[in-house]
């Protein structure tokens, strides 16, 4: 129990802007060690013995970690309260000159101590000293640690705000298909049921098997999840199930025809969508009793095309319930990276859903 308490108040205190605020008094510490080496090097009488250098760093080192978790933190919390712009601003340079005095001043105190092992007289020359000649040194020290502040909190905040419009858009989106589902349901199973009532007459037995397949259709349509996406191996299991239903009723007048590329089992589409294609192309490609109707579905990984040679488009397109509910749903799923095209080639009404890349 105390290790997880003491694991819980380490981490509490190495949280990240506490680590980005170290690793910058780390690298301003060490460029320092390194110009005083340097000097050293270039002036023989300014040279310090290793352990001088070593007791620098990690002298400066300590000082950086309780100066930032004791003073700069806390400090900037509260001034960031502060209403008043002016006042805020003030509060600020007077934050970083004292940090400025406290620095020099515990540097000075630290560094008597070493050399003399006492505090002596000339002890408040030495800080004065060092207070003229390297304060800008401490207050650029201070800025710097300020703007990291200010960076990680802006960055956070953008980032914050970046996820809780997401969540957003996402719980709208999914409220969006839940409402576009709960249209689907009912209007999928009224021209199922309208099909099979005209089918009881023709042959009973075709009609039971019509209903045992649109029971598991609804099953389907009742699980399914509709913010989630299907494979295309599953779509077309359930495009199969539906046809059974039409092919029972319209028997070797629908003739079907498929085009499946091989390479398709990455893609993955929003459960259910090409099911009212094929019942539109059906519906209206008897229209005007028609003996025979093709009805060719190719499907690629980049598109999914229903095509039929029965009646006519009407100008302009009414593309009704069914198809507008195509529209939406993959608006949800793919804004702007998706094509839904309807149009008259020849004899041949084309039903085209496009894919674009990255979806």
């Amino acid at each position: 129990m105390l290790k997880l308490k003491l694991v819980t108040a380490f981490e509490k205190i190495f949280n990240s802007r506490f680590r980005y605020l170290l690793l910058a008094w780390l690298i301003i510490v060490l460029f320092v060690t390194v110009q005083m080496g340097l000097v050293g090097f270039y002036k023989p009488e300014m040279h310090w013995p290793l352990n001088y250098y070593i007791f620098f760093f990690i002298k400066q080192l300590i000082l950086g970690i309780v100066f930032i978790h004791f003073y700069v933190i806390p400090i900037y919390d509260l001034i960031k309260k502060i209403k008043s712009t002016t006042l805020k601003i003030l509060s600020f340079f007077g934050h970083g000159f004292v940090f400025g005095t406290l620095l020099q001043f515990i540097v000075s105190f630290l560094n008597e101590l070493k050399i003399n092992n006492a505090i002596t007289p000339q002890f408040k020359d030495r800080f004065y000293n060092l207070f003229f000649t390297d304060l800008h040194n401490s207050i650029r020290t201070y800025l710097i640690l300020i703007a990291i502040l200010f960076a990680y909190d802006y960055f956070r905040k953008n980032t914050k705000s970046i996820i809780a419009q997401k969540n957003l858009e996402n719980e709208m989106n999914k409220v969006k298909l839940e409402s576009l589902h709960a249209q689907l349901q009912p209007h999928f199973l009224f021209n199922s049921l309208h099909n099979i009532v005209a089918l009881i007459d023709e042959d009973k037995q075709k009609s039971q098997q019509a209903l045992i397949y649109l029971s598991d259709l609804l099953r389907y349509t009742v699980n399914l999840q509709p913010e989630n996406l299907v494979s295309i191996a599953e779509e077309i299991e359930t495009i199969k199930t539906y046809l059974f239903i039409e092919k029972a009723r319209h028997e070797e007048k629908l003739n079907v025809i498929w085009e499946v590329q091989t390479d398709i089992k990455d893609l993955k589409v929003p459960p259910l969508i090409a099911q009212p294609l094929i019942e539109n192309s059906i519906k209206h490609g008897f229209k005007e009793n028609r003996n025979i109707l093709t009805l060719i579905i190719s499907i690629t990984k980049e598109m999914i095309k229903i095509s039929n040679n029965g009646s006519p488009l009407s100008f302009p397109i009414d593309k009704g319930n069914g198809l507008n509910l195509v529209e939406k749903r993959l608006e949800v799923h793919f804004p702007n990276r998706f094509e839904f095209k309807i149009k008259q080639d020849k004899e041949w009404i084309i039903n085209t859903i496009i894919f674009h890349a990255n979806v």
